[in-house]
């Protein structure tokens, strides 16, 4: 029997044994299945998460928003001109209200009829304000203000009835109180939105401010989310194809039995390739169902996360679809590799079910190491020639170089096993003996050691050029309150923070004093960047405050700060309007906190002398025990309304350095649950070697210390390999700024390079103890 009829033979015996053996692929199955739901999950996460709210929540529907002055006296003729030229003009008008903290409220006038407004308005409950007095406010005014549908509310000189509560659905952060077109008296600023063009419009003479947005198709977050998913499925992949091999090594005597009944080549790699495409098929289907629902679960959060509505089905249909097929596409190249091989044994030593001799490895190496230098040749003209395809492609083909290496590692590493004692010899050549999972699995480890060092590296460069402005604004205990126009000379607001300390149980509260106009900036290039965060004045009170010693401080310091780091940054200028101190000197001190708006940067009496500037009263931080909780941040807000005062909480913004312990930290488990698996693996796979040691009297600790030598080996080699490729791709990149590297994260390096191979060999000394029931029962063959 040949041609059709053969290979849909081969292909039924493929079915049957996927049904028959399903349960020893449960593993690859769920690999995949938890790639695809993770790209399905991630794509609408982070498309959700990206700034096309910000501008729907700003422009609506408009392409052009233009600023008035609220007593433009020409705005009727105004109005008239310029729907003249460009059609429908929304009007919006707009005027300040005291909210008590930071975030500004306004009292809003708008049409919700009106074009091109609806994404930046709608209704949650009750009706919109039509009459002269009447009002709505979002969920936050709501809140603050104590209000109800019903309630009389007097504010801006008048009092309204509430009559229902609105929102910003792409802005959900954004606290206003709406009242009917016209019926905002004195604004202090108006809004016109409309669709127009650049130079195909004059905007009135009296216009503040034309900021014009040109919405173009942008597939920055779905070629990010498909190249994430890629590099995942390209390491699932890896541990697909050594469990395919596994597979097929199982099945060998099979296999070789259809060869003696005449099945070609081609049809026995048809049988892998088959289970390969069964397999994929039954983990696209569940891993993307599984991803659907987590998503539909997981939307509220990205709501509260991302401050904007999401409308759940709005996906990228595209890219889900995409990822199903790459899903596939990844198991069947997957098991393409152990089915050559397992087509190309011969029938008779199939049948004896004997391993056969792995490839040379050093034709491998070779291609590996042209295509690592190809792809960092790549990456280090990526800058100038700004080609987002030639850095994919230079990354791309850097990782694939990486993992042609893995052979010859491997190989090396069961040659120097040859002069070692027993049990690491052992370990060593059954790695080597059993070559194609044991390089699937180091290159799965060098690949996540990679992106876990990359992001840590960049990271910490990026932290130092830009001062970790990243990241939290206050601890979740701290709450600082600010003066506005009575400052903090005013014993009324002395008394006020002091009631509000009582209220918390403060355990301590720090007065602040900040000088007027002050900025830190590095010039890079002829470039000048600020630094974000404010700069306090060093006192009496923040040294007592955290423990320093006033002799410690330098006497020809001019900043004082905890960002370690910052001393080191180059061509620094230290400046008000007047006058500047370049390359200030710059004293680190740890004892100070590290939050942006914490007094972290402080500016010392000497500077203020030499720059002849004075600071004032700023306000207080006030730190609880307790994280703050939201009655009592609104309880706060509602005393600085009092005093004509505003408080500010923490931003929720993890820190760059968080984000960089956090790659770090998956990178690790990553590679640790690679070597469990493959560990089992090769356990199985060496069960009648195991049976020998048992039978010749070999203890459960040398057997203990065979695992542990095979997992710890193998994490250190992947530990290398990565960190090596994640450096070499960074240092191409970033040739022309090798000041980046000055800096490395110490810490992170030592737990990919001594952690994991050191929490690899112990993991695997502690889990091969007593031997399962079925080896320890077996009959020696």
């Amino acid at each position: 029997m040949s041609g059709g009829p053969a290979r849909r033979a081969v292909f039924r015996w493929a079915v049957r044994m996927f049904r028959r053996e399903w349960r020893q692929q449960l593993i690859t199955i769920a690999m995949l299945a938890l790639a695809v739901g993770m790209i399905v999950f991630a794509a609408p996460t982070i498309i959700n998460s990206g700034p096309t709210a910000d501008t729907l929540g700003t422009l609506g529907t408009a392409n052009t928003l233009v600023h008035l002055p609220g007593n433009d006296k020409r705005l009727t003729a105004d109005l008239a001109g310029l729907r003249a030229q460009v059609g429908p003009v929304a009007v919006i008008g707009h005027q300040d209200l005291r909210s008590g903290s930071t975030d500004p409220l306004e009292l809003r006038a708008q049409d919700p009829a009106a074009p091109f407004g609806a994404p930046t308005l709608a209704l949650d409950s009750g009706r919109y304000p039509h009459g002269a007095n009447e009002i709505a406010v979002t969920t936050g005014t709501q809140t603050l203000f104590d209000l109800h549908q019903g309630s009389d509310w007097p504010i801006a000189g008048r009092t309204f009835r509430v009559v229902g509560i609105v929102e910003n659905p792409n802005n959900l952060q954004d606290n206003f109180a709406l009242v009917a077109p016209s019926q905002l008296p004195a604004p202090s600023e108006i809004s016109l939105l409309f669709n127009g063009e650049p130079g195909h419009f004059t905007p009135p003479a009296d216009a503040t401010s034309v900021l014009n947005y040109s919405p173009q198709p942008d597939f920055r977050a779905e070629v990010i989310v498909l190249a994430m998913g890629v590099l995942g499925l390209m390491f699932v992949g890896l541990l697909a194809s050594a469990g395919f091999a596994v597979l097929a090594q199982r099945r060998l005597r099979a296999i070789g039995m259809l060869g003696a009944l005449g099945a070609t080549e081609g049809h026995i790699r048809l049988v892998m390739l088959a289970n390969g495409a069964i397999v994929g098929v039954v983990a696209a289907t569940a891993g993307g169902l599984a991803g659907f629902l987590a998503w539909l679960g997981y939307a509220p959060v990205v709501e509260e996360l991302g401050e904007h509505r999401v409308d759940r089905l709005a996906l990228p249909w595209w890219l889900l679809a995409a990822a199903l097929l790459l899903a596939v596409l990844t198991s069947i190249v997957a098991a393409w590799w152990p089915a050559r091989s397992a087509a190309r044994v011969p029938v008779v030593t199939a049948l004896a079910n004997r391993p056969s001799e792995p490839a040379p490895a050093r034709r491998f190496a070779v291609a590996g190491a042209g295509l690592i230098v190809i792809g960092l040749v790549g990456l280090a003209f990526v800058r100038d020639l700004q080609s987002r395809s030639l850095a994919v492609g230079g990354l791309v083909l850097t990782i694939i170089g990486s993992l042609f290496l893995a052979p010859l590692l491997i190989a090396a590493l069961g040659r120097i096993g040859a002069r070692t004692p027993v049990a690491s010899r052992i370990a060593f050549r059954d790695l080597a003996r059993y070559r194609a999972r044991s390089s699937a699995a180091l290159a799965a480890i060098s690949i996540a050691v990679a992106i876990a060092a990359a992001i840590s590296v960049e990271l910490t460069g990026r932290t130092l050029n830009v001062l970790d402005d990243v990241g939290p604004s206050l601890a979740d205990n701290e709450l600082a309150y600010y003066t506005m126009a009575s400052g903090a000379h005013d014993p009324g607001q002395r008394d006020a923070v002091t009631e509000l300390a009582a209220t918390l149980h403060a355990t301590s509260v720090l007065p602040l004093t900040k000088p007027k106009d002050i900025a830190l900036q590095t010039i890079d290039a002829n470039k000048v960047t600020d630094s974000t965060g404010q700069i306090d004045a060093l006192t009496p009170d923040i040294l007592r405050r955290y423990g320093i010693d006033p002799n410690s401080i330098s006497a020809d310091a001019d900043l004082v700060t905890s960002r370690a780091g910052l001393a080191e940054l180059p061509d620094l200028v230290l400046s008000d309007r007047q006058r500047s101190i370049a390359h200030p000197v710059i004293q680190t001190i740890s004892a100070l906190p590290g939050l942006k708006n914490e007094p972290s940067l402080l500016i010392t009496p000497h500077a203020m002398r030499t720059l002849g500037i004075t600071a004032e009263a700023d306000g207080w931080l006030i730190t609880t025990p307790q994280p703050l909780t939201s009655d009592e941040i609104n309880l706060a807000r509602q005393l600085g309304l009092r005093h004509d005062s505003a408080i500010q909480t923490t931003a929720s913004a993890p820190s760059m350095t968080v984000l960089g312990n956090w790659a770090t930290g998956v990178g690790i488990a990553l590679a640790l649950g690679v070597l469990a698996m493959m560990i089992g693996m090769i356990r199985r796979e060496t069960l009648a070697d195991r049976r020998t040691l048992t039978a010749v009297g070999a203890s459960p600790g040398t057997r203990r210390r065979l695992a542990g030598l095979t997992a710890g080996s193998l994490a250190f080699l992947g530990a290398l390999t990565g960190t090596a490729v994640a450096y070499a791709g960074l240092l191409s990149y970033y040739r022309s700024e090798l000041d980046t590297f000055g800096h490395p994260p110490v810490l992170a390096l030592l737990a990919i390079l001594v952690g994991l191979p050191a929490m690899a060999t112990v993991g695997g000394w502690l889990f091969a103890g007593r031997e399962p029931d079925a080896i320890a029962r077996a009959a020696l063959t």
